[in-house]
């Protein structure tokens, strides 16, 4: 398992104090409520929320995914039913799908210098 980053997390004292055990603590506290407000989300705090997920480490460090706001109902529906009756799908007031895209990346590529070749993305 890689922790690179988390050592960095705690040697650069992002964590107050910079103790480990206070970051563990924070990580073994972590719950994932699924309850939402019907209130959509602020449309400048969605693009915030957005624009810091893009910050988030990849692989190679490349972002090859694309992030789509679902707003249509009935989509929502069946993309509940295909992800096991998750209700909270269809009930949060926003939904966003997280996809890999590795044609993204090929289109953002394709007019550098340095040129992706796809058949490097499937080994």
């Amino acid at each position: 398992m890689y922790y690179g980053n988390f050592i960095n997390y705690v040697n650069d004292k992002n964590l107050k104090g910079g103790n480990m055990n206070d970051l563990l603590n924070l990580i073994g506290s972590h719950r994932s409520i699924r309850r939402y407000k019907e209130k959509m989300i602020a449309p400048s705090i969605l693009e915030t929320i957005i624009e810091k997920a893009q910050y988030a480490s990849t692989s190679s460090y490349v972002q090859a995914y694309s992030v789509i706001k679902v707003t249509n109902k009935e989509t929502r529906k069946q993309l509940s039913q295909l992800c096991g009756d998750q209700k909270y799908i269809e009930q949060a007031a926003e939904f966003l799908v997280f996809c890999a895209d590795l044609n993204r990346l090929h289109n953002v590529t394709k007019n550098t210098e340095k040129n992706l070749k796809m058949d490097m993305l499937n080994p």
